[in-house]
């Protein structure tokens, strides 16, 4: 067969291939030197779903052969363009052209991070702005980032806050391929950032209930019980907050090829959706009366979605959660439905939501990581793993340790695979360490640190377990978390560990990318 035979035959995977139509049409949009006008963007895209709806319904011939798969392809393109474009009209963010020295701001803290580095400390805040008519300036910014130092701030996200400040543009680019903080700052909203001087003036506190406000009491909760380095990485585990993370332990997670772990991601949001799905079934089947009556596997994928909700909501709506949530919610449909959990219709399911919602979001690193190791991940075991499971189903309990252990082995390398033309591009490293650091950490994380993490919120969740079973349950944790420290810091300091290497060509990543897909 040839491959557009191949194409045609394989037309009920055609809408796997929808977001990577839309991500090249919203890359083309980024990559464009000038600001095309909506209206021929809109009338091209409104053109090409006629011809593809004509040739649908009436059968033309033209659409029984191989075009149909490019004008299929050219739909996409042209939408992702557009919805890019769209995205950014809508946004329109203000962005400080001059810099404005000992100004006084007055605002809503929208984000508070605390930043510690060494003996060294400072916060960030993103501070949505009030009374910004007083300013002359054109495009004076709704919002700003500002830095201050330690003290200067006591105040919590929600608050209103009055301080003086000097402000600049957002920085641009340092090198061709370098990180472009311009475009990522536009689209959070952000038009200029800067410094505080002196003390910060308290004039209205928060409402009280909102959630930024508790993501950032929950992560001060975690930082007051486990104090140093093991409260940081609990932030970053629940919350999202890595910005406390001290530089070498961050380094060394990176260089231990799991700094994954770090990231709120599949990982985490599928190990919540586990345990909460377990508890779940097994507390039921306890009973009787729920075991004779109820379909209890379903009701427990339904538990695990709002487990899993909620989880995404406290820890920051980050891409790759927002990923795994729509993946883990399309799979509990999927026991519901009787209908198989995981596929790559799934995973284009997650992708054409985000992009459509964010099309920015295809610009980010951890979109793209997470992306290109599920895709790898899924198309790896779409299948290969019926043999594997046919095999473990004919007893033993040594061939589920085998298994297990092929499975994060084999997990780690196609992620790897996947994940390194990225890596190497974007950090100029990467490293060779990454299976053993992942068969120590995985399973550690996986029945220690994130079950205690879910114990630890019940323990604050309920008033109950306060006293010693909660400072048990938080011990418990940091002594898991302290493990994971240290597997962290050797598998770093083994050779082969950070392998630097100088930015490749940009065909590289293009053609690596397009040769996966």
């Amino acid at each position: 067969m040839s491959f557009f035979d191949n194409l045609s035959a394989e037309h009920t995977r055609w809408f796997s291939w929808w977001p990577v139509g839309m991500g090249i049409g919203i890359l083309a949009y980024f990559e464009t030197s000038f600001e095309p006008s909506l209206f021929p963007i809109l009338l091209a895209l409104f053109f090409a779903i006629g011809v593809w709806l004509y040739g649908l319904i009436t059968r033309h011939p033209f659409y029984e052969s191989s075009f149909r798969f490019f004008l299929y392809g050219i739909v996409c393109v042209i939408m992702g363009f557009a919805l890019a474009k769209i995205r950014t009209n809508y946004l329109s963010t203000p962005m400080l052209k001059e810099s404005l020295k000992n100004i006084q701001l007055t605002g809503v803290i929208k984000d508070i991070e605390h930043i510690h580095r060494g003996e060294r400390s400072r916060s960030r805040i993103t501070l949505e702005l009030q009374e910004r008519e007083k300013f002359s300036e054109p495009g004076f910014p709704k919002i700003v980032r500002l830095n201050a130092n330690n003290g200067a701030i006591q105040a919590e996200p929600g608050d209103t806050i009055q301080c003086s400040a000097s402000i600049l543009p957002v920085p641009s680019p340092i090198s061709l391929q370098g990180y472009d903080s311009q475009i990522q700052s536009y689209f959070s909203g952000i038009g200029a950032v800067g410094r505080i001087k002196g003390k910060c003036r308290h004039l209205k506190s928060a409402e009280l209930g909102t959630l930024m406000q508790w993501r950032y009491q929950l992560t001060q909760t975690l930082r007051r019980k486990m104090p140093g380095s093991k409260g940081e990485v609990a932030a970053a585990l629940v919350t999202g907050d890595r910005s406390g993370i001290p530089k070498d332990i961050r380094q060394n997670f990176t260089d231990a090829g799991i700094a994954h772990i770090l990231a709120i991601s599949g990982l985490h949001i599928s190990l919540v959706a586990g345990l909460v799905f377990c508890i779940i079934r097994r507390v039921f089947s306890f009973v009787p009366y729920f075991a004779e009556r109820l379909l209890i596997k379903k009701w427990a994928a339904v538990f695990s979605i709002f487990a899993t909700g909620g989880y995404l909501a406290i820890s920051g709506f980050g891409f790759p959660g927002q990923r795994a949530f729509i993946m883990i919610t399309l799979a509990m449909l999927g026991i519901c439905l009787d209908r198989s959990p995981v596929s790559l219709r799934s995973l284009a399911m997650a992708a054409t939501f985000i992009l459509i919602c964010f099309p920015e979001s295809i610009l980010s690193v951890s979109f793209q990581l997470s992306f290109a190791a599920v895709i790898a991940l899924i198309s790896a075991y779409e299948n290969n793993s019926l043999f594997l499971r046919n095999w473990v189903a004919q007893g033993g309990w040594w061939k589920k340790i085998i298994v297990n252990f092929l499975g994060i082995t084999i997990t780690t390398l196609v992620a790897t695979a996947a994940t390194t033309p990225l890596i190497i591009s974007t950090f100029n490293r990467f490293t060779m360490q990454a299976i053993l650091g992942n068969l120590l950490a995985i399973p550690l994380t996986s029945f220690w640190i994130m079950p205690m993490a879910l114990l630890s919120m019940f323990s604050l969740l309920f008033n109950q377990f306060d006293g010693l079973l909660q400072e048990w349950v938080f011990q418990t944790w940091a002594f898991g978390i302290g493990l994971l420290i240290k597997v962290a810091s050797m598998v770093a300091s083994l050779p082969g560990a950070a392998i630097l290497i100088s930015t490749p060509h940009p065909l590289f990543l293009t053609l690596t990318i397009l040769g996966g897909l």
